[in-house]
């Protein structure tokens, strides 16, 4: 994690914020973000395609919850949320604006950025 090296963090989200840029956003001290950024939460999936057992699948589906649960115990600790929390933004799969990440206290501001 960034805080680990003793770097205060701030950032700033201009568009699209998911998937791992989550945890660099979320890593920051002071978030704020512009008007029209959205995030996006969803949960860890994978594509197959190709010939597997049935007990690699079952492995990798056993390695996706494992990692899961440790994205949502690490997303909770950067924001201040529990993992169940987390766990329901991302098990809906969707992309939150602005004013609701303010509203779920995951953004200190609204920024507006003038030409």
């Amino acid at each position: 994690m960034i805080q680990i090296f003793g770097v205060n963090l701030r950032t700033i989200a201009v568009d699209l914020v998911g998937s791992a840029a989550l945890f660099i956003f979320f890593a920051a001290k002071e978030r704020g973000a512009h008007s029209d950024a959205r995030f996006l939460f969803h949960n860890l999936a994978a594509n197959l395609a190709g010939g597997y057992s049935a007990q690699e699948v079952l492995d990798l589906a056993s390695h996706l919850a494992r990692m899961q649960e440790s994205m949502f115990g690490l997303l909770a600790k950067l924001t201040g949320k529990t993992p169940e929390e987390i766990m329901a933004l991302c098990d809906k799969n969707q992309v939150i604006g602005v004013e609701d990440m303010v509203r779920l206290g995951l953004l200190h501001g609204i920024i507006e950025i003038t030409p």
